[in-house]
């Protein structure tokens, strides 16, 4: 997922820091700092943070939907 994520900071063409802290994008429950441990994996994402990156991003929903929840992109007709 964090490679979702660094997905839609650089079509945003923003940094990490410039993201969480944009009065757009911001959250407050969403700071830098615990961003950083998310990505690196240090910390768990919650399912409050799954939601916020998903709400925001097709490729972050894809991910989940590929790695999480078992989808394949196989369509049955």
């Amino acid at each position: 997922m964090s490679r979702a994520i660094r997905m839609v900071l650089g079509q945003a063409g923003q940094s990490l820091k410039e993201y969480v802290n944009d009065p757009i994008t911001r959250s407050d429950d969403l700071t830098y700092d615990r961003m950083v441990r998310l990505l690196r994996g240090e910390s768990i994402m919650q399912f409050s943070d799954v939601f916020f990156w998903a709400q925001r991003s097709g490729a972050v929903r894809r991910d989940l939907a590929l790695n999480q929840f078992g989808w394949t992109e196989t369509v049955k007709r």
